[in-house]
C-alpha cells in the first residue's frame, strides 16, 4: 500500500518513546487574526521531549500545491504557538502517493512575518476564491477512502 513507507520510516521511531499524553491526533485548532478566525484540524502533533512536531498527511501529490500546504502548516504552527507557548520544532507534510515527507520551515521570524501579513493574504485568497469551502467532502475523491478509518467512520 502507498501509505506503508510512512510507517516504515519516521513516525514509529519518533512516536515510540513519546508518552501517550504527549500525542494529539486530529487536533482541532482555531487561530484568530483580527476579525478573521481560521479553523483547521492538525492530523498529528506530538512532543518528544525536544519540542513539538506537527505532521499533516496529504492524499495528493505535494508538488502542485506545496505553497498552499506550506501556508496551511505555518498557520497551524501559529496556532500551536498560541496554545502551548512555543513553536513546533518541526513541521512535516507527508504525501501518501509520493511516500515522502517534506519539512516546512516555520521559524519565529517567518511566522512573525506571516502574522504581520496574514490579514492581507486572507483577504486576497478569499477574494479570488482560493479559500472557498470545497464543493464536496474531501473523502469522496480521495484515493485512500476505502482503507481509511476516518472515511469509513463517516460513511
Amino acid at each position: 500500500a502507498a501509505w506503508r513507507p510512512l510507517f516504515d520510516t519516521l513516525l514509529p521511531r519518533a512516536l515510540g518513546a513519546v508518552p501517550r499524553s504527549g500525542v494529539r491526533r486530529e487536533q482541532a485548532v482555531l487561530l484568530r487574526c483580527g476579525r478573521t478566525v481560521v479553523r483547521g484540524q492538525i492530523d498529528l502533533l506530538f512532543h518528544d521531549g525536544l519540542g513539538w512536531t506537527l505532521v499533516d498527511y496529504k492524499a495528493g501529490r505535494l508538488d502542485a500545491a506545496l505553497d498552499a500546504y506550506a501556508l496551511q502548516m505555518r498557520l497551524y504552527a501559529l496556532a500551536v504557538r498560541g496554545v502551548v507557548g512555543e513553536l513546533p520544532r518541526r513541521a512535516l507534510l507527508w504525501s501518501l502517493p509520493d511516500a515522502r515527507a517534506v519539512d516546512i520551515p516555520a521559524t519565529a521570524q517567518e511566522l512573525d512575518a506571516l502574522e504581520t501579513g496574514l490579514l492581507a493574504a486572507f483577504t486576497e485568497r478569499t477574494r479570488t476564491g482560493e479559500l472557498a469551502p470545497p464543493a464536496q467532502r474531501p473523502c469522496r475523491p480521495c484515493a485512500y477512502r476505502d482503507s481509511c478509518g476516518l472515511s469509513l467512520a463517516r460513511a
